[in-house]
Protein backbone atom coordinates (compact mmCIF):
# COMPACT_ATOMS: atom_id res chain seq x y z
CA UNK A 1 0.00 0.00 0.00
CA UNK A 2 1.32 3.44 -0.87
CA UNK A 3 1.31 5.95 2.06
CA UNK A 4 -0.84 9.22 2.10
CA UNK A 5 2.19 10.54 1.67
CA UNK A 6 3.63 9.43 -0.95
CA UNK A 7 0.42 9.71 -3.18
CA UNK A 8 -0.04 13.83 -2.25
CA UNK A 9 3.80 15.02 -1.56
CA UNK A 10 3.58 18.57 0.38
CA UNK A 11 4.15 21.48 -1.77
CA UNK A 12 6.62 23.97 -1.16
CA UNK A 13 5.23 27.66 -0.96
CA UNK A 14 5.23 29.11 -3.99
CA UNK A 15 8.44 31.66 -3.01
CA UNK A 16 10.39 28.91 -1.52
CA UNK A 17 9.66 27.36 -5.27
CA UNK A 18 10.63 30.86 -7.09
CA UNK A 19 14.20 31.72 -4.60
CA UNK A 20 15.91 27.98 -5.23
CA UNK A 21 15.14 28.35 -8.68
CA UNK A 22 16.68 31.78 -9.04
CA UNK A 23 19.62 30.78 -7.21
CA UNK A 24 19.91 27.97 -9.40
CA UNK A 25 19.55 30.34 -12.13
CA UNK A 26 21.99 33.09 -10.58
CA UNK A 27 24.88 30.71 -10.22
CA UNK A 28 24.41 29.11 -13.74
CA UNK A 29 24.63 32.78 -15.36
CA UNK A 30 27.80 33.23 -13.07
CA UNK A 31 29.05 30.08 -14.52
CA UNK A 32 28.76 31.14 -17.99
CA UNK A 33 29.82 34.61 -17.20
CA UNK A 34 33.04 33.06 -15.66
CA UNK A 35 33.49 30.88 -18.08
CA UNK A 36 33.26 33.40 -21.43
CA UNK A 37 34.19 36.54 -20.05
CA UNK A 38 33.31 39.83 -22.07
CA UNK A 39 36.26 41.82 -23.48
CA UNK A 40 36.39 45.50 -22.16
CA UNK A 41 34.45 47.09 -25.01
CA UNK A 42 33.89 44.30 -26.99
CA UNK A 43 30.65 42.99 -27.79
CA UNK A 44 28.47 41.53 -25.22
CA UNK A 45 28.11 38.05 -26.98
CA UNK A 46 27.62 36.38 -23.54
CA UNK A 47 24.63 38.54 -22.30
CA UNK A 48 23.59 38.31 -25.17
CA UNK A 49 23.48 34.21 -25.57
CA UNK A 50 22.70 34.01 -21.98
CA UNK A 51 19.60 35.79 -22.63
CA UNK A 52 18.40 34.05 -25.61
CA UNK A 53 19.44 30.76 -24.29
CA UNK A 54 16.62 32.19 -21.13
CA UNK A 55 14.33 33.58 -23.47
CA UNK A 56 13.90 30.05 -25.46
CA UNK A 57 13.83 27.93 -22.40
CA UNK A 58 11.15 30.51 -20.95
CA UNK A 59 8.73 30.37 -24.10
CA UNK A 60 8.99 26.60 -23.69
CA UNK A 61 8.10 26.48 -19.75
CA UNK A 62 5.09 28.65 -20.00
CA UNK A 63 3.55 26.90 -22.95
CA UNK A 64 4.45 23.29 -21.28
CA UNK A 65 2.73 24.59 -17.72
CA UNK A 66 -0.19 26.59 -19.75
CA UNK A 67 -1.33 23.60 -22.30
CA UNK A 68 -0.38 20.67 -20.43
CA UNK A 69 -2.62 19.72 -17.97
CA UNK A 70 -0.25 17.43 -16.27
CA UNK A 71 2.53 19.80 -16.03
CA UNK A 72 3.85 19.96 -12.50
CA UNK A 73 2.63 23.13 -10.51
CA UNK A 74 6.09 23.73 -9.50
CA UNK A 75 7.36 23.98 -12.91
CA UNK A 76 6.51 27.80 -13.76
CA UNK A 77 7.61 29.52 -10.13
CA UNK A 78 10.64 27.23 -9.87
CA UNK A 79 11.97 26.93 -13.64
CA UNK A 80 9.97 30.09 -15.43
CA UNK A 81 9.73 32.99 -13.02
CA UNK A 82 12.92 31.83 -10.56
CA UNK A 83 15.51 30.34 -12.72
CA UNK A 84 14.88 31.95 -15.95
CA UNK A 85 14.35 35.25 -14.19
CA UNK A 86 17.55 35.46 -12.49
CA UNK A 87 19.31 33.89 -15.50
CA UNK A 88 18.74 36.49 -17.98
CA UNK A 89 18.93 40.04 -16.98
CA UNK A 90 17.23 43.42 -18.81
CA UNK A 91 19.50 45.84 -16.24
CA UNK A 92 23.06 44.25 -17.85
CA UNK A 93 21.33 44.71 -21.41
CA UNK A 94 21.10 48.38 -20.48
CA UNK A 95 24.39 48.51 -18.42
CA UNK A 96 26.13 47.08 -21.22
CA UNK A 97 24.21 48.93 -24.39
CA UNK A 98 25.37 52.46 -22.16
CA UNK A 99 28.86 51.45 -22.09
CA UNK A 100 28.78 50.75 -25.87
CA UNK A 101 27.18 54.36 -26.38
CA UNK A 102 29.79 55.51 -24.12
CA UNK A 103 32.54 54.17 -26.32
CA UNK A 104 30.88 55.02 -29.08
CA UNK A 105 31.02 51.49 -30.38
CA UNK A 106 29.90 50.69 -33.40
CA UNK A 107 27.75 48.24 -32.92
CA UNK A 108 25.48 49.48 -30.04
CA UNK A 109 22.88 49.36 -31.81
CA UNK A 110 23.07 46.26 -33.47
CA UNK A 111 23.45 45.07 -29.84
CA UNK A 112 19.99 46.28 -28.69
CA UNK A 113 18.18 45.28 -31.93
CA UNK A 114 19.79 41.77 -31.66
CA UNK A 115 18.66 41.49 -27.97
CA UNK A 116 15.20 42.29 -28.70
CA UNK A 117 15.08 40.38 -31.72
CA UNK A 118 16.81 37.15 -30.91
CA UNK A 119 15.10 36.99 -27.35
CA UNK A 120 11.56 37.70 -29.07
CA UNK A 121 12.43 34.79 -31.47
CA UNK A 122 13.82 32.69 -29.19
CA UNK A 123 10.71 33.12 -26.90
CA UNK A 124 8.21 32.12 -29.71
CA UNK A 125 10.03 29.21 -30.67
CA UNK A 126 10.04 27.51 -27.26
CA UNK A 127 7.04 28.69 -27.04
CA UNK A 128 6.01 26.61 -30.21
CA UNK A 129 7.99 23.63 -29.20
CA UNK A 130 6.74 23.52 -25.86
CA UNK A 131 2.34 23.45 -27.24
CA UNK A 132 4.03 20.03 -29.25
Amino acid sequence: MISSSRKNPPRLPPSLLVAAGGALGTLARHAIDTAFPPAPGAFPWTTLAINTAGSLLLGFILAISETHPRAPRWLHPFAGIGFCGAFTTFSTVSLEFVQLSAAHHATTATYILASIAAGTAAAALGSRLGTK
